[in-house]
């Protein structure tokens, strides 16, 4: 099982951050991780966010759709997110930045780092656990179990050449699949878990062979319920 990286955040950021509402963290350090990502809650509220107006309006629209539960949530993984990106904030005037409307120009009297977040997965049910200052830390690894049952695997099907360097970009293995050159009805797999991990399926595999593969990497602990 591979392992869980995560970064505290305080509340509402985190519920908004894990609503995909707000795709970039705010820092006054880089983040030189690149890759999934859970959003923890911290135990506290940052006071300044109840008095934003953007946070605010967002908040609002939290309630009206019924998804107020989850910025009550502390102390708790509530999603999992991709970083593709940080940066120092460009200012383009004293009060205002890039990654608008989220991006500071400032961050504890620092230049702000702006963490970019996409493909964000919320969790169904909030897997508590402590957290840390460290950005990122390593989650323990049955809270990293437990996230990761949460969230699906997808795969797909690569016939030809073109879509194995579309997929597998000039990396080794798809210059061996592209080099291979076989007829369209011979199918590869590729099923991308959770966690980074990717497999492919050879030919002659089925959907029976699909299954098999997710079932032997899903892990076996469940979620625990929360009280």
């Amino acid at each position: 099982m591979a392992e869980l990286r995560c970064v505290t955040v305080q509340q509402p950021w985190a519920a908004l951050e894990a609503l995909g509402l707000k795709p970039v963290e705010i820092r006054g350090v880089p983040m030189h991780y690149r890759g999934l990502l859970g959003i923890h809650a911290g135990q506290t509220c940052d006071p300044r966010a109840l008095r934003d107006p953007l946070v605010l309006e967002a908040l609002d629209g939290l309630r009206s759709t019924g998804r107020r539960d989850i910025r009550l949530t502390c102390g708790a993984v509530l999603a999992v997110a991709n970083v593709v990106d940080c940066h120092r904030a460009a200012p383009y005037a004293p009060d205002r930045t890039c990654c608008q409307p989220w991006g500071w120009v400032t961050y504890g009297g620092k230049t702000a780092q702006h963490i970019v977040l996409t493909d964000v997965r919320r969790l169904t049910a909030p897997v508590p656990c402590r957290g840390s200052q460290a950005m990122p830390w390593r989650a323990p690894e049955d809270v990293a179990a437990a996230v990761w049952a949460q969230l699906e695997p997808t795969w797909q099907l690569v016939n030809t050449a073109a879509e194995a360097r579309a997929m597998f970009g000039g990396a080794e293995q798809a210059n061996y699949i592209a080099g291979r050159q076989l007829p369209d009805e011979e199918w590869r797999w590729v099923i991308d878990f959770p966690d980074g991990g990717r497999t492919t399926l050879w030919v002659g595999a089925t959907e029976a062979d699909v299954a098999a593969e997710i079932a032997n990497w899903r892990p076996e602990r469940e979620p625990e319920e929360t009280q």
